[in-house]
């Protein structure tokens, strides 16, 4: 299983690389979206939120824009960083800065959309 995008862990931060989106997947996604795909490697079927009208600092349901259990994987072409969590609101599995992305393809159930650039 390939997982990519910088994971946060409570006390301790493990990083791996960002992957840059190619020009192809990266003109599916339609800018100033957060988009979630059913598979990995930004394919499958994709649901694009708008986080613009969304409170900053503030976690929701990622049920709201994906309806599925498992998030194959995400990208990011919003102004700001996106975080995506598995447990209670509060608990930072994965940060995305704009023109992140990456392949979780795991349960994933909170989003977050954050006021800084970087994760």
């Amino acid at each position: 299983m390939r997982r990519t995008g910088i994971r946060l862990l409570v006390a301790v931060v493990g990083a791996t690389a960002a992957l840059s989106a190619t020009p192809a997947i990266a003109a599916t996604c339609p800018n100033g979206n957060a988009c979630f795909w059913t598979k990995p490697n930004l394919t499958g079927t994709y649901y694009a939120a708008n986080p613009n009208g969304y409170s900053r600092d503030t976690f929701y349901s990622i049920h709201t824009w994906y309806p599925n259990a498992v998030l194959g994987s995400f990208h990011n072409k919003w102004t700001a960083r996106i975080f995506i969590s598995s447990g209670k609101p509060g608990s930072i599995n994965f940060c995305y800065p704009p023109g992140g992305s990456g392949s979780p393809d795991e349960a994933l159930n909170w989003v977050y959309f954050g006021k800084a650039t970087t994760c």
